[in-house]
């Protein structure tokens, strides 16, 4: 009789078991998961605004959990073809297709995720250098809370930044390149437009 426990403890301790199997890659998966928002390098390409000061049209994206060259990339067969089936609608299905090296010709800011362009990036391309309009976007919800400097591209002429706080409740304009955003908008970014001006 004594043992009669000792069997329905260990009964109870195997038929437990499995459960703690089952959480344990649920578990894994949630790392895993915010491994990969917050582990990636990433190239966009924004198209121009339908009028100013419209939100600019993400175009393509492309993202690595390690560094690669974004301008190469942007050249591939393999980006060609995502970006043409991403873009259906709106390229033209002429004999000579846009490609995605005319949409993505200027390289025109870096933002990076620590202040004095350190930590992850973001490289972000146009069609054109930046004019008096620009380009505009909202960052996605990972780099809104991790953008801290941002870095004008090669002959972009991308020359200021206006920077929202996440909220959309206060703004700033600033020069690029910009080492470090400010306390106010320090990993506290809703949107950003830059522009030469």
């Amino acid at each position: 009789m004594r043992t009669k426990p000792r069997v329905l403890a260990a009964l109870a301790l195997a038929a437990l078991a499995p459960l703690g199997a089952l959480a344990a890659p649920a578990q894994a998966h949630t790392s895993a998961g915010k491994a990969a928002q917050s582990g990636q390098y990433c190239v966009v390409v924004l198209g121009k605004a339908s009028s100013p000061g419209e939100v600019s049209p993400e175009l393509y994206r492309h993202c690595s959990a390690t560094p690669f060259d974004t301008k190469a990339h942007l050249r591939s067969g393999q980006a060609q073809k995502a970006y043409l089936a991403r873009n259906a609608d709106t390229v033209s299905t002429d004999s000579s297709p846009e490609t995605l090296t005319a949409a993505a010709q200027v390289h025109l800011i870096r933002a990076w995720e620590d202040a004095n362009y350190k930590g992850q990036y973001w490289d972000y391309y146009g069609g054109a250098a930046c004019d008096q309009y620009g380009y505009r976007w909202d960052p996605d919800t990972w780099w809104r809370d991790h953008l801290s400097s941002i870095e004008s591209g090669y002959n972009s002429k991308c020359t200021r930044a206006r920077l929202h706080t996440w909220d959309l409740q206060k703004w700033g304009e600033f020069a690029l390149s910009l080492s470090y955003v400010g306390s106010t908008y320090n990993d506290n970014v809703g949107r950003v437009q830059i522009w030469n001006g």
